[in-house]
Formats: structure tokens, sequence, C-alpha cells
């Protein structure tokens, strides 16, 4: 599926994502790998994985079609009532073919935990008004007209059209009572969240290579359950400490 694509790590040498991602992200590895994009096998997994540097974003998505991957019906509408008339480049990181592949197995899993996705402790405080510029073109703020408080997104974001709004799993909100914005992510998201908006406590890893289970194309597959998203940006995937430690 990948011959003639992508070139394949020599799987003597590399062993698992963990060994590519470590090696490509030297002087060595930059200079091994031009195209920014490669194939490795993991021994454990016992699967190919295509790894990519994070300015071939846009290459990997054309050279294995993922614009294909079709999201639920209604998705768009439910995304404009909670986030406004799509401007995505604008509004948040992620452009319009980045989160139609994000309604992916995993999403889709997700709406049927016995668990609420939103809670009030994955919240944080993030700035105050006039601060914009700290979340502005890395996470999407909820309408103004229509989330007046951290509560009210919650709940809203914890119901099925909430699920179907943000598949990427955090947004921010701004309190009108206390004039300050505040994060929400799901449960699943905090390490990415906090990294984009640059909290203190973020556990993320800024690398140039990175490889997560939101971002791991399984090539050698003809079914669609194991394709994830690439959804990096400024050299982050969302899922990295997670993948790493399982591959």
């Amino acid at each position: 599926m990948f011959e003639g694509k992508a070139e394949l790590l020599n799987t003597e040498n590399f062993k698992s994502t963990r060994d590519a991602v470590s090696r490509l992200n030297t002087r060595e590895g930059h200079v091994a790998c031009p195209e920014g994009f490669c194939v490795v096998f993991s021994q454990r997994a016992d699967r190919y994985y295509f790894v990519y540097r994070r300015d071939r974003q846009e290459k990997v998505i054309d050279l294995f079609s993922l614009e294909e991957w079709m999201p639920p019906s209604g998705w768009l509408a439910a995304r404009e009532s909670f986030f406004g008339t799509l401007s995505l480049e604008r509004r948040g990181f992620l452009g319009e073919k980045q989160l139609k592949i994000l309604f992916d197995e995993g999403w889709s899993k997700l709406q049927f935990s016995d668990e609420s996705l939103w809670t009030i402790e994955h919240t944080s405080y993030l700035c105050e008004e006039g601060e914009e510029a700290k979340f502005e073109g890395k996470v999407g703020l909820l309408r103004k007209d229509e989330f007046t408080s951290v509560r009210d997104a919650l709940l809203r974001l914890n119901s099925s059209e909430g699920h179907l709004a943000c598949p990427e799993g955090f947004c921010v909100v701004f309190s009108q009572r206390r004039n300050q914005y505040f994060i929400l992510y799901r449960r699943d998201k905090k390490a990415l969240a906090f990294w984009l908006v640059g909290l203190a406590d973020s556990t993320v890893e800024d690398t140039l290579y990175c490889v997560c289970v939101c971002c791991l194309i399984l090539l050698c597959s003809n079914f669609a359950t194991e394709l994830r998203v690439p959804t990096v940006l400024r050299g982050m995937c969302q899922c990295f400490e997670k993948c790493r430690n399982q591959t």
C-alpha cells in the first residue's frame, strides 16, 4: 500500500515508532529523510506506521487521499452553532479538512462513554479579556452570544450535538460574569490543550517529528477503523504521550 509512495526505514535498525521519532529528530535523521515522511514497522504492534514531519501534513493528506474520509451528517451545522460561521483559520488551528477526518472510530466510541467527557475538573482559567492572542489561531472560541459561562458550555458540550461540534476535544469559553476566558478540554485532551495555549503544567513535548493515535496511518490494512487524523501544528499531535508508550 505504501510502496512507491514512502520509504520504509531499515527494519533491523528501527523496531518501533519511538525509535524512528527519536532518530529522525537528530541531525543525521534530518539529512537522511529530506522528504519529511517515511514508514516504520513496529515489531511490538506487528504493523506498519507512517511517520511525518510537521510541515508535511498536507502532503500526507493528499498522498493517501485522507480527504475522502466522510464525517457524520450535520457536523458542519453543529460546528457553526457552537463556534459561529466557519472561518477556521481564524477561529482555531484546525482547517475544515482536518476537522472532517477527526470523526474516526475513536471519536465514535466516546459517544458511548459511561462518564461525562467534559467536566468542571477539566477546565482552567486562561486569560483576561483583551488577551485573546493567547489562544487565537490555536483553539476555537465558543460563540459569546450562545455560551456565557463555563457550566453552560460544559452542559452543551456533553450533548450529542456538542460531541459533533467539537471533535478536537478542547475549546475556549468567555465567562461574562468574570470577564475572563477559560479553556475546556475533554478528559483525554489535557496535554495538547495545555501545550497549545502555553499553560505551565503542559506535559506535551515539542519535537520536529511526532507520532500519535490521531495521526498514525495504518498502511497495511484495507479497513478504515485504524485510520487516524493528521492534526499536527507547530510540531505537536493530539495523543503523543499515549501513542509513544503503546508503540
